[in-house]
């Protein structure tokens, strides 16, 4: 479990190094040596349905939940953001947008635990109405 946290931080922090400098989207400062992910809150004026919503909090928990510093949380939340994107993409909402913040809880030491909000923009809603073929008979339909 350590040798892979230590992965991540390291993937991390090199990909951070390459990728242009962001304001770090935290209510509270700059974070501490550790910050702990406590909950994962989303508000959006659409709710994904229950497994979904399942399925992407299981997939944000791998990404971690133990932050060690600001390179890493800035690589942590664009990760995150893109992943409740992509999750409302893959419902049908075009365009999806979600930021998140992290919202401090309370203070154990020199850990912070944190709530991750994320404000989600899900888009407009596509649907297919429906498939026509034209000129086009059984035997090329099947193949």
């Amino acid at each position: 479990m350590v040798c892979r946290a230590l992965l991540v931080c390291s993937v991390l922090f090199v990909c951070s190094q390459y990728a242009p400098s962001q304001v770090f989207k935290c209510d509270f400062g700059p974070p501490p040596a550790r910050m702990v992910v406590n909950a994962y809150i989303f508000r959006s004026p659409i709710k994904l349905p229950d497994h979904d919503q399942r399925a992407l909090k299981v997939r944000l928990v791998s990404l971690g939940t133990i932050i060690n510093s600001e390179a890493a949380a800035e690589a942590f939340l664009q990760q995150a953001e893109t992943l409740v994107a992509e999750s409302y993409q893959n419902r049908g909402y075009f365009k999806a947008s979600a930021t998140a913040e992290f919202r401090r809880i309370t203070v154990r030491g020199n850990v912070q635990v944190v709530n991750l909000v994320f404000h989600v923009e899900p888009g407009r809603l596509y649907r297919l109405a429906g498939i026509t073929a034209l000129a086009a008979t059984r035997g090329r339909l099947r193949s």
